[in-house]
């Protein structure tokens, strides 16, 4: 999970936005706890999946997101699922 998510700004970078929402989805598969690492990987995914899907699953992944934070108390993490959110809106 954790590599998964540090390796997103190499996919933004170079534009890699399938080969990278590949990897994140698998390793969203591979651990659904609802740990800080996940919510990070889902924002990430929401945010490729903006630009290769469309703005109704990034939402969708920034709720699950949002979900998680709010369960953890983290205030950072809710403003960010709070953002991909609004941005559906």
């Amino acid at each position: 999970m954790r590599l998964a998510g540090a390796l997103f700004w190499f996919w933004m970078a170079r534009g890699d936005f399938v080969e990278g929402r590949r990897w994140l989805e698998e390793a969203l598969a591979a651990a659904p706890e609802p740990t800080y690492e996940r919510a990070r990987v889902l924002v990430c995914a929401g945010a490729m999946d903006l630009r290769t899907r469309g703005v109704r699953e990034m939402t969708a992944l920034g709720e699950q997101a949002l979900q998680i934070m709010r369960g953890l108390g983290n205030r950072h993490g809710i403003a960010r699922g709070h953002e991909r959110t609004r941005l559906g809106s």
